[in-house]
């Protein structure tokens, strides 16, 4: 009969099935700890990041601006809901997201990496190389960002190298960024290595297996 108990077992039950890639299970769990308190912060953001991994922007977006609602200090929710604005074309609502992060935390690399997109949307290209490259003096390490600095870099001639060699890092980080490893195998093939995006490619299918985008890629160098 205790409401904060029965919701966090719901809650701890969500994450659960969450991390065993039961995604449909830990909604319900979720949605169950809703239930019995519907302004419960932490359930909204977790039932977000489910919909998020299953690609239902609508739902998420509505999780995401509940939990910043009710848990203004949710820092990651925040960069959530800016890359839901980014993909919806909504920079300007992105930027307050972002801004709002490095209010909380001033060195907060995914902020940078907003306002990067912030900027790209709207064309500015030489802030948004400057944005991501601070959020990579951050955290170098980040496979995501070196993928978003290639992406920027490689569609101007003149640093398209530079370009390659972002996402030749971005793939040694993770192998299974497949964005990174398609634009790359695509700039292989402009230079008229075939067998270079062959072999890029080919990595990256055997990294994952199912990924769709990367078997269409390598059909068409086929």
């Amino acid at each position: 009969r205790d409401t904060n108990k029965v919701k966090h077992i719901y809650l701890d039950s969500g994450m659960r099935y969450a991390k065993e890639g039961k995604r449909k299970e830990a909604a319900i769990q979720y949605q169950n700890a809703l239930k019995v308190d519907h302004n419960f912060a932490d359930a909204h953001y977790q039932l977000s990041k489910v919909y998020l991994t299953q690609g239902n922007m609508m739902p998420a977006y509505a999780e995401l601006m509940r939990t910043v609602d009710l848990q203004p200090s949710n820092v990651q929710a925040r960069i959530d809901l800016g890359n839901i604005l980014l993909a919806g074309k909504q920079p300007d609502k992105a930027k307050e997201q972002a801004d709002a992060v490095l209010a909380l935390q001033p060195n907060n690399a995914d902020a940078f990496a907003v306002l990067s997109g912030v900027a790209a949307t709207k064309g500015n290209r030489v802030e948004a190389i400057a944005q991501i490259q601070h959020a990579l003096s951050l955290n170098p390490n980040s496979a995501a960002f070196h993928t978003s600095l290639g992406l920027l870099q490689s569609s101007d001639p003149a640093t398209a190298s530079s370009g390659e060699d972002q996402l030749r890092k971005a793939v040694s980080l993770d192998n299974k960024d497949v964005t990174a490893s398609i634009v790359l195998a695509s700039l292989l093939e402009r230079k008229g290595d075939r067998k270079g995006a062959q072999q890029q490619l080919q990595g990256a299918e055997a990294a994952d297996p199912k990924n769709v985008m990367v078997r269409a890629a390598l059909a068409d160098v086929f």
